[in-house]
């Protein structure tokens, strides 16, 4: 079963074969939905590149399309496994790159665990599980509370399955944002400009999280959507917190096996880290009054 991408509504097709004139001769035509009447999914005869440009402009019908219509459908989903893959090395190199050009420029910005992993064989392991351990909390999380909290009865979805492959895959797709601090990898910049990029990546990725969760899931037909969007807000806030604070524990405790330090000094480390990125962003915050008021 797809879904219309414009008004959500289920269709059994996406395209019919007439026959022509020629019984061997098949004329294909998109299918159009019963229910808007539009084209149920323009986006299956469109190019790939099209259809990335319109997920970086966060179009509802290229969200819609990928997801139910492309990565949903598929049995052994090897389109989706090959994206997790993709995504997962881009972020760990991404991740990776930038505590290691953090710790060799100022190591006093950087946090006692990752300076343990900096200085020993299990670094690549570790950023791997990092983010590996980070994407299963905040799915399972995203999963769990948009059951509880949304009402999902107009989806195509049978089963919680179903449900976690399409949070999985907005998930990735959005985590696009992710990957542009590499450009800042390849040319030479401060530090503290790199600092202050990375903490606006994160922002503008929650924001941009919560915009992709509410066009896959909520109903276009729905009149109610602002309260939809407040849930969703909740929803993701709640899963990036739980989200740090497991990932935080869990990596914490191997470490605090593997190296001869305690959970409450890595802690308290984290803890003067958070106060940092919140000085930052304090710091950032003023410039930005600053300049206004100047211009």
């Amino acid at each position: 079963m797809y879904i219309c991408t414009i008004c959500h509504s289920s269709v059994i097709a996406l395209h019919n074969a007439e026959e022509l004139n020629n019984p061997q001769d098949l004329h294909i035509r998109l299918a159009r939905c019963p229910n808007c009447d539009s084209v149920a999914d323009p986006y299956v005869e469109f190019d790939n590149v099209v259809l990335f440009l319109d997920l970086i402009l966060i179009k509802p019908p290229a969200y819609r399309h990928i997801v139910y219509n492309v990565l949903l459908p598929q049995q052994f989903n090897f389109q989706l496994f090959r994206l997790f893959i993709l995504m997962t090395l881009f972020e760990v190199y991404v991740s990776w790159a930038y505590q290691e050009k953090s710790y060799f420029e100022q190591s006093s910005h950087t946090s006692m665990i990752i300076s343990l992993v900096l200085n020993s064989p299990i670094q690549y392991i570790y950023f791997l599980a990092t983010i590996l351990l980070q994407n299963l909390i905040i799915c399972i999380s995203l999963t769990g509370l948009s059951i509880n909290w949304l009402n999902l009865n107009h989806l195509p979805i049978n089963s919680i399955n179903d449900l976690f492959i399409v949070l999985l895959s907005t998930l990735l797709i959005s985590n696009i944002i992710k990957l542009f601090p590499i450009v800042m990898l390849i040319w030479p910049y401060d530090l503290p400009i790199l600092h202050v990029t990375r903490l606006l990546v994160s922002i503008v990725h929650l924001f941009l999280l919560v915009e992709a969760i509410h066009i896959v899931l909520s109903n276009p037909k729905n009149n109610n959507l602002s309260i939809d969007y407040y849930k969703i807000i909740a929803i993701v806030i709640s899963s990036e917190i739980l989200r740090n604070i497991l990932t935080k524990l869990i990596t914490g405790f191997t470490a605090s096996l593997i190296w001869p330090v305690s959970m409450y000094d890595l802690i308290n480390d984290d803890w003067e880290m958070f106060k940092f990125k919140l000085n930052t962003l304090y710091e950032l915050v003023n410039y930005m009054l600053d300049d206004t008021v100047i211009n």
